[in-house]
C-alpha cells in the first residue's frame, strides 16, 4: 500500500519540487527562516505537489490505462478505488497546504503553491494534455511556481533572481 501511495502522490517529483522551493528561498534576499520553517516550506511544497500529482492520476484514469508506462497506477489497477472520496481528500490536501502557507509564511507563498497545483492539475491535465502538443510546456511551467513559493517565503515581492530561476 505504501508503494501505491508514493506512486499516486508522485512523491519523487514532489521531493524535487521541495528542493526547488528551498533553492528559490536560498537565492532570494529577505527574511531569514529557521531550519524548522525551511522544512515546513519544503513539506508544504511537497503536499501541494502531491495533491496535483494525485489529481492528475484521478482525472486521467482512462488515459493511464492505455499507456504501458502508466497502466499499473493505483486507480487503473483498482488497488485504490476511484471515487469522490479521493477527490475530496486530494482537494483537502491542497487546501490545507495553501492555508498553512498563508498563515505561517505569507499570502504570496500560498498563491504560488496554489497556482503550481492549479496549472498542473487543471491547465495541463484537464485543458491541454489531450488537446495540444504545448501541454508539456505548461506542465513544466507549473513546476516553476515552487521556486516562486520559496522565493516568496524570503520576500513576497517578485524579483529578478527568483523569476530567472523559475
Amino acid at each position: 500500500m505504501f508503494t501505491q501511495l508514493v506512486d499516486l502522490f508522485k512523491l519523487r517529483i514532489g521531493m524535487m519540487m521541495s528542493i526547488t522551493a528551498v533553492a528559490g528561498f536560498a537565492v532570494t534576499p529577505g527574511i531569514e527562516l529557521s531550519v524548522a520553517e525551511i522544512l515546513l516550506l519544503a513539506l508544504l511544497t511537497l503536499t501541494a505537489s502531491a495533491s496535483a500529482g494525485a489529481f492528475n492520476q484521478y482525472a486521467e484514469k482512462d488515459l493511464d490505462a492505455q499507456m504501458k508506462r502508466t497502466q499499473n497506477r493505483p486507480f487503473v489497477t483498482g488497488k485504490l478505488q476511484h471515487n469522490s472520496l479521493w477527490l475530496f481528500f486530494i482537494v483537502a490536501i491542497l487546501a490545507v497546504s495553501v492555508a498553512v502557507a498563508w498563515i505561517i509564511f505569507n499570502p504570496a507563498v500560498a498563491v504560488h503553491l496554489f497556482l503550481g497545483a492549479f496549472f498542473y492539475g487543471v491547465v495541463y491535465t484537464l485543458w491541454l494534455k489531450r488537446r495540444s502538443a504545448y501541454n508539456i510546456v505548461i506542465g513544466g511551467a507549473a513546476g516553476s511556481f515552487a521556486v516562486l513559493a520559496g522565493a516568496a517565503a524570503a520576500d513576497p515581492t517578485l524579483n529578478s533572481s527568483s523569476i530567472l530561476l523559475a
